[in-house]
């Protein structure tokens, strides 16, 4: 059973940020968050991330009618055909343009999710409608973009290293579980705690000291459950897809692009989960909450003494 340091007349909140979690707490308070906030989040991060996904839906169905079978373009790349005549280029260009469209779309949806966190503490939920969330998540673009970039820099050095011989899975695998981790959490000091790159890395790093297995074991939990909710929402796609084959690509296209925008709150699931955690950490680390609450009760008027026996 888990500590209160903190509760929703104290916090304007009805899921308590400070608070000590044991492992699993985090998810449950997840839940817990998604079934009084679950709409009017939902409807926040669709409505922001509707415009990138419709322009990569558009860039996907283009890229459909461009793109050839396997067997042709692995002829192409045996030299046997010519790339123009397969429209290689157009093809390679839409696939590009729509990596960095998913890109833009992912760090927006992670700024919109640590925006309506950071309103929702403030005591507003209710009254967060997508105009109010996009104003609250423009700041937040360049930090998480930033966190983003720095995060995939470490997981490229981490998978150089895998190709070293002998000792280079061992670093990889390692480096991946320690730091895997930090990474989750680290746009959230970043956010949070309104510091740079490093300060925010090194601020999370310290705060896991003594809970490294309980966040990993946290960060593997939430990580189950968005891959069950993503298939099951995936199903339907992927039926549409093998009933039909190539014969309506464009359709489903369009159709996955639409079944896609029910993903992205799901997507949003582990930075809820992180938030929440690292709120955690930081009540273990500095009990912030029992220390404030402490000073309301030193601050209260004494009892009056009563005269006599």
């Amino acid at each position: 059973m888990s500590d209160y340091y903190d509760d929703a007349s104290f916090s304007g909140t009805r899921i308590p940020f400070l608070r000590r979690r044991q492992v699993g707490d985090a998810l449950s308070d997840t839940f817990d968050f998604l079934r009084h906030s679950g709409r009017e989040y939902a409807v926040g991060i669709i409505v922001l991330v509707l415009p990138i996904v419709v322009l990569n839906l558009v860039v996907s169905v283009v890229s459909v009618s461009h793109t050839q079978s396997m067997e042709m373009l692995t002829a192409m790349l045996s030299g046997e055909l010519d790339p123009e005549a397969l429209g290689a280029g157009p093809s390679l260009g839409l696939v590009a343009l729509s990596s960095v469209l998913g890109l833009v779309v992912f760090v927006l949806m992670q700024a919109a999710t640590l925006a309506y966190l950071q309103r929702y503490r403030n005591g507003e939920a209710g009254s967060i409608p997508p105009g109010v969330l996009w104003e609250a998540t423009k700041p937040l673009l360049l930090p998480v973009g930033g966190v983003m970039i720095a995060t995939t820099a470490l997981v490229t050095v981490l998978v150089f290293a895998n190709i070293l011989p002998c000792l280079g899975q061992i670093a990889f695998l390692g480096g991946l579980l320690f730091l895997g981790p930090i990474m989750w959490m680290w746009p959230v000091a970043r956010v949070f705690d309104a510091e740079g790159l490093g300060s925010a890395f090194r601020r999370t790093r310290t705060l896991m000291k003594g809970h490294w297995g309980a966040s990993l074991m946290t960060v593997i939990l939430i990580m189950i459950v968005v891959f069950v909710l993503v298939t099951l929402v995936s199903v339907p796609a992927i039926v549409l897809a093998f009933a039909l084959g190539d014969l309506m690509g464009n359709v489903v296209a369009v159709a996955s692009g639409a079944l896609g925008l029910l993903l992205y709150p799901i997507y949003g699931l582990p930075v809820i989960t992180a938030t929440l955690h690292y709120f955690n950490l930081v009540e273990r680390s500095e009990a912030v909450d029992l220390k404030r609450r402490v000073d309301d009760l030193d601050d209260r008027d004494p009892p009056a003494n009563s005269e006599g026996w």
